[in-house]
């Protein structure tokens, strides 16, 4: 009985004994602590700064919160920089937003950081010149810009969306991508010129760019009327991607260009090779063709079109046209009906359909054909004067 209430105590006083040790460390450590602390103009905690965060964010005097704040000694950090910042937007200071930002700007560490801040306070204030002069060099950045820009494109806004890219490559003029899509939406929105300038940057940039950059780069030269440009641009993106259909369209055309129709063929010919299906190479053929008047062919060719898309309503047109050309009045005139089928209340197509009909003396179709003209506008004078005009055939006995 004495040995287990002896134990007893043994445990108790140990236990005292480490609670005292535990103790006596923490009031060391505490002591040294207060020594390492740094005097009171050493300290790092700003007062000023301290108190514009606890004021109430329900002030209702600005002129208060620009006072305190503008009364924080100079220089600041980064980090102060940008919290005054937010602390100044919060009571709508927009001139103490940029003071404060550019004043951080002295900070390296944080430099790009603040930069980026004050980029996206010009921006979001509509003042995008300056923007791009004070975002220049922000290399970080860049993917923002450019997601943005993406963005921006899914949602349709081609404007917006090149303005992205634009201070995508401004920030890090090495970012191929950003110079990708700005020269793309360019081009997309007929600036030629600037579309080539942005382009070529992704050719400096990158080894093999893709694909898109050869056939909008070539067709742009194409645009500037700089044939040998194009040409150059499109054979060099056959060598690099040899099952691009476009950049054996955007080859043809150059030759078309020149008025070398039979190299404009041989390249169509090739084209066709590869994809005999292509219902666009054939149409673009046909009118070669006929621009070389070969009317023959060209029916050949339109004939491959409207077997390949029956529904392609050029192509019957095309085929229309070339028929009479030739003299297959036959053909022509299904063509035509076949035109009919697709614009029923097109007034134009049933003009142009009954003109035809007039010079191949099918005069019954073109008068029904006029006659409709008339119901769907009665005010149509050409209609009018070309029902006036027709010559019922003779009565047979």
């Amino acid at each position: 009985m004495k040995t287990e209430v002896g134990a007893s105590k043994e445990r108790q006083t140990g236990r005292w004994i480490v609670r005292a040790t535990l103790v006596v460390a923490a009031i060391t450590l505490c002591v040294r602590l207060f020594s390492l602390r740094p005097l009171p103009d050493q300290a790092a905690v700003n007062v000023t700064l301290l108190k514009a965060v606890m004021t109430p964010a329900s002030r209702s005097s600005n002129q208060e919160s620009s006072t305190d704040i503008s009364s924080l000694k100079r220089p600041v950090s980064g980090f102060q920089a940008r919290a005054l910042a937010q602390l100044a937007a919060v009571v709508d200071d927009s001139a103490a937003v940029e003071t404060w930002l550019a004043e951080g700007l002295t900070d390296q560490p944080s430099f790009e950081l603040t930069q980026f801040e004050l980029c996206l306070l010009y921006w979001n204030a509509g003042r995008r010149d300056v923007a791009l002069q004070a975002c220049q060099g922000t290399r970080a950045s860049a993917k923002y810009w450019l997601n943005q820009g993406l963005n921006q494109l899914g949602l349709g806004n081609q404007d917006e969306a090149l303005a992205y890219f634009q201070m995508a490559g401004y920030t890090d003029s090495s970012n191929a991508e950003a110079w990708r899509q700005l020269g793309l939406g360019l081009f997309a929105g007929g600036y030629y010129d600037k579309a080539v300038i942005a382009l070529e940057r992704v050719f400096a940039l990158e080894s093999k760019p893709p694909a898109d950059v050869y056939e909008s780069l070539g067709a742009a030269y194409l645009k500037l009327n700089n044939v040998a440009m194009a040409r150059d641009i499109f054979n060099r993106g056959l060598s690099v991607y040899p099952d691009d259909r476009v950049l054996y369209l955007g080859i043809s055309d150059t030759y078309r260009l020149e008025n070398d129709f039979a190299a404009a063929d041989s390249w169509y010919s090739r084209l066709l090779q590869r994809w005999p299906y292509d219902a666009h190479a054939w149409g673009l053929r046909g009118q070669l063709a006929e621009q070389d008047g070969r009317m023959e062919d060209a029916v050949t060719y339109y004939e491959e079109a409207i077997a390949t898309q029956p529904d392609g309503l050029g192509y019957w047109l095309n085929l229309a046209l070339a028929a009479q050309a030739t003299g297959d009045i036959p053909q022509a005139t299904e063509a035509y009906l076949r035109v009919l089928e697709f614009r029923p209340e097109d007034t134009s197509t049933l003009l142009q359909v009954g003109r035809f009909l007039v010079e191949t003396d099918q005069i019954d179709e073109a008068r029904e054909l006029f006659e409709r003209v008339l119901v769907l506008q009665p005010d149509n004078d050409e209609a009018a004067a070309l029902l006036a005009g027709l010559v019922n055939p003779p009565t047979r006995p």
